[in-house]
């Protein structure tokens, strides 16, 4: 080891070491971010869809667009999926299959 100085074998570790950790803290951020988005997907779409759908709506009403019937139309469809996904009978029966499962875990 020289005088004064640190052994460049232990500079290139201490350096090495740096780098995996800042790597690390890359590869901790985006899978946080991709859980994030994983699970806040389905909402942030049917957000998306109701603005739009009243949107266009405003726009129909209120600014000079001439409402097309095939629009409304899908549109109308859309905003009925979107609703019924969140406020349907399917939460009802995701609830009722929960209730059962621990009902036979019980016995």
């Amino acid at each position: 080891m020289r005088r004064g100085g640190l052994n460049p074998c232990l500079t290139g570790v201490k350096t090495l070491i740096r780098t995996i950790e800042k790597y690390c803290r890359l590869i901790y951020l985006k899978q946080s971010v991709m859980n994030w988005i994983s699970d806040n997907v389905k909402p942030i779409i049917a957000l998306m869809v109701v603005v739009l759908s009243f949107t266009y709506f405003y726009l129909c009403t209120f600014g000079n667009v001439e409402p097309d019937p095939q629009i409304i139309i899908a549109i109308v469809g859309a905003l009925g999926n979107t609703q019924s996904y969140y406020f349907g009978s399917s939460t009802g029966t995701a609830k009722k299959d929960e209730t059962i499962s621990d009902l036979a875990k019980k016995q």
